[in-house]
């Protein structure tokens, strides 16, 4: 084949060949550099506000996060350096998906970067029991839009189901008029719904909102139905209303509140929802913080209580906290999906969801 007839150039000098390389160049390097700068190179050279926030005993003279309110603007790059004063502490801001990898050691720093892209009020906590009064170990961090004036007071993500509308009463006592005598399993209860075929059953729990029904209810309807269920063991039935409940809940979303409870909740309640922690005797006790039984702390494997309380109830307690006792609020920290992902949690203490 002669040089006329080849079917593509060939660059036989020098000069063409760095003449084709400048051009790759021009339409390679160019944009990566353009997107090195935006994404690299800029950010890294961008102002970093640094803020000094200090953790104490909420019981000392200057206790809680200082400062406790930080503003700062929308999409400003922040740098808060974390320490403690006295004992440790822990940090997160939950709403911004940030914590500090280990604890806040008395004399150490944590350093942690954000940039907030939406304005808004962000809840930050401590997240390591330290003495009683633990809870008021809060502060706000304000991210402030200068196109909208108000932006910086309104909660980011706050929760959506009205509990209030129900009327349920989340300070009174909620003890099952029918408790199980024993954790219900949730996969025998599949086991049995699946052989069922139990139209009553069906019908009636189709058109019931489980979030307002309690276990208990659920339980005397199954035994008061003109349905096949009706006629198996007590055990039975309550293997069904665990069954029902897991409906409402996925593995996922049961490893996210088990998540959430151990790093909010043990302080309190402990880790295995007895109403143990390390937090609970050190509460003050008082008339309107005890129960029935005599606990200022729920025990969350007590199962008639458990019977006895509507999911609904339990949303009611943590969006809104206990009132006159040392539960505190998580309607300004949780998301609506993590609220309901710890409820669905809560029930594991007194139903067996393994398989």
């Amino acid at each position: 084949m002669t040089p006329d007839t080849q079917p593509y150039p060939s660059f036989r000098s020098r000069p063409e060949r760095i003449a084709l390389a400048f051009v790759l160049l021009a339409l390679v390097g160019i944009p990566l550099a353009a997107l090195g700068y935006q994404f690299l190179l800029r950010p890294a050279l961008a102002p970093v506000r640094v803020i000094e926030l200090v953790g104490r005993l909420p019981t000392s003279e200057q206790g809680g996060w200082t400062p406790e309110t930080i503003a700062v603007q929308q999409g400003e790059h922040v740098r808060l350096r974390i320490t403690s004063a006295d004992v440790v502490h822990g940090f997160a801001i939950p709403k911004l998906g940030i914590e500090t990898e280990s604890w806040v050691l008395p004399g150490k720093v944590q350093e942690i970067d954000f940039v907030a892209e939406q304005a808004g009020r962000y809840e930050f906590l401590c997240t390591v029991w330290c003495e009683a009064g633990h809870w008021r170990m809060r502060g706000t961090i304000e991210v402030i839009d200068p196109n909208d004036a108000v932006a910086s007071a309104r909660d980011t993500s706050p929760p959506t189901t009205n509990w209030v509308a129900t009327g349920i009463d989340i300070d009174a006592e909620h003890p099952g008029e029918f408790a199980p005598s024993s954790p219900p399993s949730v996969a025998h209860g599949a086991e049995l719904w699946a052989t069922l075929s139990d139209q009553p059953i069906s019908d009636f729990f189709a058109n019931s909102d489980l979030r307002l029904l309690t276990p208990s209810a659920a339980f005397a309807h199954l035994s008061q139905l003109d349905s096949p269920a009706a006629d198996l063991s007590e055990s039975d039935r309550w293997d069904l209303v665990a069954h029902l409940w897991a409906q409402q809940s996925t593995p996922p979303m049961r490893e996210l509140g088990e998540r959430l409870y151990q790093r909010d909740c043990t302080g309190c309640h402990g880790v295995t929802g007895a109403g143990d922690g390390p937090g609970a005797a050190a509460i003050e006790h008082t008339e309107h913080e005890h129960d029935a039984m005599g606990r200022s702390v729920t025990d969350f494997t007590d199962r008639s209580a458990q019977a006895g309380a509507s999911d609904l109830l339990y949303y009611g307690k943590l969006v809104r906290g206990g009132m006159g006792t040392s539960m505190p609020y998580w309607g300004t920290i949780y998301t609506e999906d993590e609220l309901w992902a710890v409820i669905a949690y809560l029930r594991g203490f007194a139903f067996d969801f393994s398989p």
